[in-house]
């Protein structure tokens, strides 16, 4: 689980904010990592002279969670990565992968033409292993076997917006197939094959490949699923605490009051509020609930939902007199009072 500060902890054992009519999936993932201290016990380990420029940090924008931070701009030829050795099966063919991540501010102030954001790869086991590499530079993911081995003779590209905030990956690999959805939205961004081989890796790494490119880049979390791929909504669910989204500051939320939007009843609320909306498509469904000086108080809601008309009922029995900001998906908010 992701650490968050003392008085967070305590308010989301005093808030007492649960999801109540969606179950949770009983699976569970094969590797958790928080990313709260840097990745070098097994199954993880370092690799290279990644120790030289990597380093925990505190995250800027929550209080008490740590990010990983790669960030090499000393113009030294050099590479690093943490591996990751696949842990149940010896020649995994079949793996999925999810990972939160960034742009480090030195990387989105370079003046360079392609700074490295972020560089992931998935290499399954066996005496005939495939490869993938993921690479992030600006405003494109990159897809390919390997540098020596691309997939076809051609990289797969895909444009992604806003590449300067938080977004999550989730990486399915099964031999050659290969998808990659962003922001769990139920629809891969990149749906393809690699062509890339690397025998007996067993293993994925993350880190900076590119000797003579500048990288930086955070890392929130990693999980991991080992013998199966799972679109979003499928599989174990991403743990609570695991953030998805990115964090939005209240002015914006206020911004985005839409009472048409959101019904909450009753208001003020009980012991609890029944929250009606509309889900715009298919894909993760994301309420957040805000002191009113704009501190995330609780994440009741973080789960996949189908596109249409949705009722939910959260208990508030237990949170203090006050006025909260309740946010729909980051796109609606509206005012409840306690």
């Amino acid at each position: 689980m992701k650490k968050h500060s003392t008085n967070l902890k305590a308010l989301f054992v005093f808030a007492g904010i649960f999801l109540l009519n969606i179950p949770l999936s009983s699976q569970e993932w094969t590797n958790m990592n928080p990313l709260d201290s840097l990745p070098v016990k097994a199954p993880w380990r370092s690799r290279d002279s990644v120790l030289v420029f990597s380093t925990i940090v505190p995250d800027p924008d929550i209080p008490g969670n740590n990010l990983l931070l790669i960030n090499d701009f000393s113009e030294v030829v050099q590479i690093g990565t943490f591996r990751y050795d696949w842990f149940q099966v010896k020649e995994l063919k079949v793996v999925t992968v999810l990972f939160r991540t960034k742009p480090s501010n030195d990387a989105l102030a370079d003046p360079s033409d392609n700074p490295v954001y972020f560089y992931v790869s998935l290499r399954t086991g066996g005496n005939f292993s495939f490869r993938t590499d993921l690479t992030l530079r600006r405003d494109n993911l990159t897809l390919s076997g390997s540098n020596d081995f691309p997939p076809g003779g051609q990289a797969i590209n895909y444009h992604v917006p806003d590449t300067s905030r938080w977004h999550t990956y989730r990486v399915t690999m099964n031999e050659q197939d290969v998808k990659v959805y962003l922001d769990e939205q139920p629809d891969p961004v990149i749906d393809g094959k690699t062509y890339g081989t690397d025998p007996g890796a067993d293993h994925f790494r993350i880190g900076k490949q590119t000797k003579d490119k500048p990288y930086g880049g955070y890392f929130d979390w990693f999980l991991i699923y080992e013998g199966e791929t799972y679109a979003p909504g499928e599989g174990p669910a991403i743990p609570e605490g695991y953030l998805v989204d990115s964090p939005v500051g209240i002015n914006k939320i206020v911004k985005r009051d839409n009472p048409e939007a959101i019904n909450i009843f009753p208001n003020p609320s009980t012991d609890h509020v029944n929250l009606s909306f509309r889900q715009e498509n298919n894909g993760m469904a994301i309420i957040d609930i805000y002191d009113i000086t704009g501190q995330k108080v609780i994440t009741p809601v973080q789960r996949f939902l189908q596109q249409g008309s949705h009722e939910i009922t959260i208990t508030t029995d237990h949170l203090t007199s006050g006025i909260y900001l309740l946010s729909v998906n980051g796109k609606y908010a509206r005012f409840i009072k306690k």
